[in-house]
């Protein structure tokens, strides 16, 4: 509730989801930051479908639109201010394999991040929705969850990378 400066990161297709919640901030109030990856200029979101007013940072692999490289590039980018220092929260999304260096940046970034600073959304089966099937099951720092219950948007400090 305290937060005013909203920061989604993304690489390929895992920025379609954080359109909603870039939406819902802006209808809160919030200024918001998306930065997004993806291998080519025709490979990212159309700026058509992001608001105008959130400000779009995008890095392709091939240096065809934005930095050269990827999401994370951007979050190490300085900017002005830098993205992780101007925000009060991250929201991230994607599979589990690409938070360690979103949690790595945020690390180099800030020293001690209060707890829910910064969060991530799972991609992930979500088989059955109860838990019953196990499809969904990741361990976590604080053991088992099933992402149908208790996520799919965890905080990265619980993620084990």
């Amino acid at each position: 509730p305290a937060s005013r400066n909203l920061l989604l990161a993304a690489q390929d297709l895992g920025v379609a989801p954080l359109v909603a919640l870039a939406e819902s901030a802006l209808a809160g109030g919030l200024a918001v930051t998306l930065l997004a990856g993806a291998p080519t200029a025709a490979d990212l979101l159309p700026p058509a479908l992001i608001p105008a007013e959130v400000e779009y940072r995008v890095a392709t692999a091939d240096g065809s639109l934005g930095r050269r490289g990827s999401v994370l590039d951007l979050l190490a980018a300085n900017g002005d201010p830098p993205p992780l220092l101007w925000a009060d929260q991250v929201f991230a999304a994607g599979p589990p394999g690409r938070y360690a260096g979103r949690s790595a940046a945020i690390a180099a970034t800030r020293l001690a991040p209060e707890p829910g600073f910064a969060q991530g959304m799972l991609a992930g089966t979500l088989g059955c929705g109860l838990g019953a099937c196990l499809g969904c099951a990741i361990e976590t720092r604080r053991g088992v969850i099933y992402l149908c219950k208790q996520g799919p948007v965890i905080d990265l400090r619980e993620m084990i990378l």
